[in-house]
């Protein structure tokens, strides 16, 4: 509804399925996302919906401040893979190769600091992305055992964001933006015992504990290789519904 209020005539809906999703399901995720199309059509908009994978974080970063820098990072060309791969996932050629102009010659960066300086905001931030993501503490999460990463339970490695102050467990909450975990690993990764799975930013050392026991259990790790899964799993449209 907000992206038909803006007036977007056309709009490509990213539909979460996994661990990590509120569809937990490929069923419920494509039920949503034709629902969602249908929606879309009817309202005069040319819509689309990607049901992507949410087995594990997409990218590295969970957490605001990390998040916000990631997709800096990916503007200019710096970002994770799958980050990469699932913001220029389209159909058509000619318009993969429209956004991947966009990122190389700059376009895309600039036009994201244009919308920060239209709402008022200082684009100088940006500048020096270590320091936006500065925090009181940084604590490396390291392997207990050797051998690849099967899966990262997407909901633990979110739950542990959101007890360091990252998210709202009530609605009075005051969300801390400095705060979050920030993945070394990945699925199919091979790791030796004492490798970092993950850095934990914190602002206190209360919770960091109890994160670090919840992305502990997030990552499995075993000594089979894993055959990943593809990241985009379908794209629904109008056409084939």
């Amino acid at each position: 509804s907000k992206k038909i209020a803006a007036g977007a005539g056309a709009i490509v809906l990213d539909v979460k399925v996994g661990s990590g999703a509120f569809m937990k399901n490929m069923q419920d995720a494509e039920k949503l996302a034709e629902e969602m199309v249908k929606i879309g059509s009817l309202a005069g908009r040319n819509t689309i919906a990607v049901i992507s994978d949410m087995d594990e974080p997409l990218g590295l970063a969970v957490g605001n401040a990390l998040e916000v820098a990631e997709a800096v990072k990916t503007l200019k060309k710096e970002g994770p893979e799958d980050l990469i791969n699932l913001c220029l996932e389209e159909n058509a050629d000619k318009a993969r190769g429209m956004l991947q102009n966009s990122i190389d010659d700059g376009s895309a960066y600039n036009k994201f600091l244009e919308f920060i300086k239209r709402q008022g905001g200082d684009i100088t931030v940006f500048d020096d992305l270590d320091e936006f993501t500065e925090c009181n503490y940084k604590i490396e999460v390291k392997a207990d055992k050797e051998g690849y990463v099967q899966r990262i339970e997407s909901e633990l490695i979110g739950e542990a964001s959101m007890i360091l102050g990252g998210g709202r467990m009530t609605k009075e909450d005051v969300i801390d933006y400095s705060v979050g975990v920030k993945l070394s690993a990945k699925r199919g990764d091979y790791v030796k015992c004492g490798d970092c799975l993950a850095t934990i930013y914190a602002a206190n050392k209360d919770k960091i504990l109890e994160a670090e026991g919840l992305i502990i259990k997030a990552f499995e790790i075993s000594e089979d290789i894993v055959k990943t899964s593809p990241l985009i799993k379908r794209i629904i449209s109008c056409k084939n519904i």
